[in-house]
């Protein structure tokens, strides 16, 4: 998906790079998180930006796997547990 982005496409990465499940956007200089903008990713340490982003990320569809990972995995402590 390309850039402009709607607030809640951004809205929707911002959560997504809080996500512990998935890498993360990275700067392809310095390797640090990227920060979402309507105008694309910049990195907050050397400036760099990208401008797109996979669509599935920008419109939450990211979630619904988290979710479904989550739930694998309380699954599996519901039986080691048991």
């Amino acid at each position: 998906m390309e850039t402009p982005w709607t607030d809640d496409n951004v809205n929707s990465l911002t959560e997504r790079q809080k996500c512990n499940f998935m890498h993360e956007y990275s700067c392809a200089v310095c390797g640090d998180t990227l920060e979402p903008t309507n105008e694309g990713w910049v990195c907050t340490n050397c400036g760099w930006t990208q401008h797109w982003c996979f669509d599935c990320d920008a419109d939450w569809q990211w979630k619904d796997q988290v979710d479904y990972i989550t739930g694998l995995f309380d699954e599996s402590q519901d039986d080691f547990i048991k």
